[in-house]
């Protein structure tokens, strides 16, 4: 593991490479190759982000959208038939997770995915992501009149997983296959 993220270091390796290996190395019996593996792909996340032109993510930003499409991917990906990737789910979901908190993926597809996996199949990944919104909605409650941020309405989500639910085909969306 650690020539891997060595290579990835030295930009030997890249990142969408990368990641479903570490996401792989998740379901390991190893608790502390575990921790490499997440605090490498938090920390590299975070160079990803703070690199190119305004700290946006510049020149990595294609790389960034891909990264976070196989995230999203392994979080929604757990399903009943197939609980040995729960782990790795909801990895996937912790890091999706942190780095909403350190705003480095605030996007609705970010949130959308938190959502979703709270109706997931695996009980631990809807609790987490449940413990996500509820702390959330204590902050959103509880903002200070001098806050610098600006409380969203949690309900706007919460009707947003409603669609997502209700769809029975295709069409919902506006794409006529």
């Amino acid at each position: 593991l650690q020539a891997l993220l060595l290579l990835r270091n030295r930009g030997l390796l890249q990142a969408l490479d990368l990641f479903p290996l570490l996401f792989e190395v998740m379901e390991v019996q190893d608790k502390a190759m575990r921790q490499l593996a997440y605090s490498h792909m938090v920390s590299d996340l975070r160079k990803m982000h703070g690199s190119g032109s305004g700290g946006g993510g510049g020149g990595n930003s294609k790389v960034m959208r891909e990264v976070q499409q196989f995230v999203c991917a392994t979080v929604s990906g757990v399903q009943p038939s197939a609980m040995e990737r729960e782990v790795a789910g909801k990895k996937a979901l912790e890091l999706l997770v942190d780095l909403y908190r350190r705003r480095i993926w605030t996007d609705d597809r970010t949130v959308n995915t938190i959502a979703q996996a709270c109706i997931s199949a695996s009980t631990r990944i809807g609790v987490s992501a449940m413990r996500f919104f509820l702390t959330r909605l204590y902050d959103w409650i509880h903002t200070p009149a001098d806050a610098l941020v600006s409380p969203k309405d949690p309900m706007e989500y919460w009707g947003i997983l409603r669609f997502h639910q209700s769809v029975s085909g295709t069409a919902a969306y506006g794409i006529g296959l």
